[in-house]
């Protein structure tokens, strides 16, 4: 078995530009800088040690290409007093290596940057690395084992997809699993979770051991508050109250689910979540924020939605291709429904809507003021803990700020009245 070890070469020094960036994270996390794009205009010159190829610039030095037969690697720390830090994207891609040593000086491991290696058994991502590229390490059908270190904060899409890992952990430093990450590692039957909540993009665990074992344990597979999976529930759907991420597409294509009750613990409602549930009549977004681009496409059973009144945007096309009227029960009034952000309020939905807004009184945000609502803040201000009172804004009928007995007693003279 051939061992590559590479050694000091000579090269001239040149500049590095690195771009950073914050991703995305979810309320009260703090933002961690992770590199986001390449330098490829910076000046650098090439180096070659054995069979790997090598870019020099200013500060660091950056692996781009290894002999395809090379079977055994060990990457240095340094070459030429210079940290070795990036892998770059497609350097070791369609190599026939067994094993491969990654320093701790590498704090960036580029797209494809070892996909498709078909005889890698195994990879031990230092902690240095804070993301792990789009498919990094996809397709590599042999891979068994993958350790991860604290320091990981991302894997992006498809980072370990296809391949023949059992069992994954992940460190408590990682926020953030893009799609389809472990997407057809068939066998991964283990998945070790941070003690955190980490955000779950569409189809991470596609066709995995481990999902199908939890889909027949529940077929709404919950992780630390994360909605990861829903495509195998059947008819009416009530998200239990401490979900707060539901992963885009996670009920995707599902053609049994008919209704869905989403808790007030949600505040956004991501890109195609209901995509293609094609018999789904009922959905109510109790306190979302955000609706994503496509979230209910051509979800052609449609008759009724109830949206919060805390409801600030909606992506394009988030209800295109239905086929019927659909009744809109709004939380808000008809002036604030005209405030929330909507790419085109002329398109086929929209002229299909039959709206019902929120009227002063209507607290549990049916579109009409009844006993229920009157019961309701009754309780609220004696004091009774359960009460629920999804809408408080509209028991504020003298519009002075304050919820008190003199809006009850308005409240109860409009009962009266009608």
């Amino acid at each position: 078995m051939k061992r590559i070890v590479l050694t000091k070469t000579t090269a001239v020094l040149a500049a590095c530009l690195l771009t950073f960036g914050c991703a995305a994270l979810p309320v009260g996390q703090t933002a961690v800088p992770v590199l986001t794009a390449f330098a490829e205009d910076a000046e650098y010159t090439e180096g070659t040690a054995d069979v790997l190829t090598y870019h020099k610039y200013a500060d660091h030095i950056e692996i781009t290409f290894c002999d395809k037969e090379a079977e055994t690697v060990d990457i240095p720390a340094s070459i030429e007093g210079l940290p070795v830090t990036v892998i770059a994207p497609h350097a070791f891609e369609n190599c026939e290596m067994v094993s491969v040593t990654i320093p701790d000086s590498v704090t960036r491991i580029g797209y494809w940057s070892f996909a498709s290696c078909h005889s890698l058994t195994s990879v031990d991502i230092p902690g240095s690395v804070a993301v792990v590229e789009q498919d990094a390490f996809a397709d590599c059908t042999a891979m068994t084992s993958v350790t991860l270190h604290e320091g990981l904060y991302e894997l992006e899409q498809g980072a370990f997809s296809t391949t023949a890992i059992k069992s994954i952990t992940l460190p408590e430093s990682l926020m953030n699993l893009r799609a389809g990450v472990f997407s057809y590692c068939t066998l991964l039957e283990e998945v070790n979770f941070p003690s955190h909540q980490v955000d779950v993009y569409s189809n991470v665990f596609q066709e995995t051991a481990w999902l199908k074992a939890r889909q027949a344990e529940n077929p709404l597979v919950i992780v630390d508050g994360t909605l990861i999976d829903a495509t195998t529930t059947v008819g009416d759907v009530v998200i239990p109250d401490g979900v707060t991420i539901i992963a885009s597409q996670a009920f995707s294509m599902n053609q049994n689910v008919t209704s869905v009750i989403v808790p007030a613990t949600v505040k956004n409602i991501w890109d195609e979540t209901f995509y293609y549930c094609q018999n789904l009549k009922t959905v109510e977004l109790l306190g979302v924020e955000y609706i994503g681009p496509n979230t209910f496409y051509t979800c052609k059973s449609m008759e009724s939605i109830r949206l919060s009144r805390n409801l600030r945007e909606i992506g394009e096309d988030a209800f295109s291709a239905l086929e019927q009227k659909v009744t809109v029960y709004y939380g808000g009034t008809k002036e604030k429904w005209q405030q929330v952000n909507i790419p085109d309020r002329t398109n086929r939905f929209y002229n299909l809507a039959r709206y019902k807004y929120s009227t002063y009184g209507d607290v549990n945000s049916d579109a009409k003021l009844s006993a229920v609502d009157v019961i309701a803040v009754q309780k609220w201000l004696m004091g009774v803990s359960d009460t629920p009172m999804e809408n408080p804004d509209m028991a504020d009928l003298d519009r002075n700020g304050i919820v008190d007995v003199f809006d009850l007693a308005k409240m109860k003279h409009a009962l009266l009245s009608k």
